[in-house]
């Protein structure tokens, strides 16, 4: 795939170099706010999430968690979509899961939490469950939003570059 992001286009040569070695491996990036997946079509999704450290600050984090949870929900299959969740601040994580979105409640099932020991480092997974209901509507304005978070994160880039 071609990418002007340089962070995924580390992460696609990360991948090409150390990933399965199986050639019919498609690699794609996309956006996940807006996934190309049908509507209730998924199992289950496993996340490795920002921690909120090095990639977003907890404050950031907390903006693009409803839009990618409001994604999530439309994608996962109501009543037995599953996700397995690791992060690093459970607190903000459960939050946005709890929290509506618009005027919509996504009937998220919050089912474990619970910390775990990463080399030294505390973290936490969380499992939900996909509620009944039918999938959530989207997050008002989120490409707005996304483009108001990326370029405040470029801004501060440019800034570190000039230090």
């Amino acid at each position: 795939p071609q990418s002007n992001n340089v962070e995924t286009k580390a992460s696609l040569e990360y991948i090409q170099k150390f990933g399965p070695q199986n050639r019919n491996t498609n690699i794609c990036a996309w956006d996940a706010g807006s996934l190309p997946i049908r509507t209730a079509s998924i199992d289950v999704v496993v996340s490795d999430l920002p921690f909120g450290k090095q990639c977003l600050s907890s404050k950031k984090l907390t903006t693009v968690l409803p839009i990618w949870f409001s994604e999530l929900a439309r994608i996962l299959r109501p009543g037995s979509g599953r996700m397995v969740l690791l992060c690093g601040a459970h607190k903000c994580i459960v939050k946005s899961l709890q929290e509506p979105h618009g005027n919509v409640r996504q009937n998220w099932d919050i089912t474990s939490v619970f910390p775990v020991n990463i080399s030294g480092l505390l973290a936490w997974i969380v499992m939900v469950r996909r509620g009944d209901q039918a999938a959530a509507v989207q997050v008002p304005n989120y490409k707005d939003r996304l483009r108001k978070h990326t370029a405040r994160r470029e801004q501060g880039r440019k800034r570190r570059r000039k230090s």
